[in-house]
């Protein structure tokens, strides 16, 4: 079970991301839990994405680069 603040890894779409929260989805009056989570780089259209627990496994920050290792001159302009 993944706790909220956790890096995890769609089994699918190899996405990265940290958990935010918990959901439920019903189908056939059957209640599957389902993960909340936030990517690493998210799309503009995506801020947060949903499915089931089993659709998820445990990811490491190693895979996905946060920040740009270089960055390049920056400066305010007033």
């Amino acid at each position: 079970m993944f706790k909220v603040g956790d890096v995890v890894q769609h089994k699918v779409t190899k996405t990265l991301g940290r958990v935010s929260g918990y959901g439920c989805r019903i189908s056939d009056n059957i209640h599957f839990m389902t993960l909340k989570v936030i990517p690493f780089k998210a799309s503009y259209c995506q801020n947060c994405l949903e499915d089931t627990v089993d659709q998820w496994c445990g990811g490491t920050l190693d895979e996905v680069q946060l920040f740009p290792s270089k960055v390049s001159n920056l400066s305010l302009v007033a």
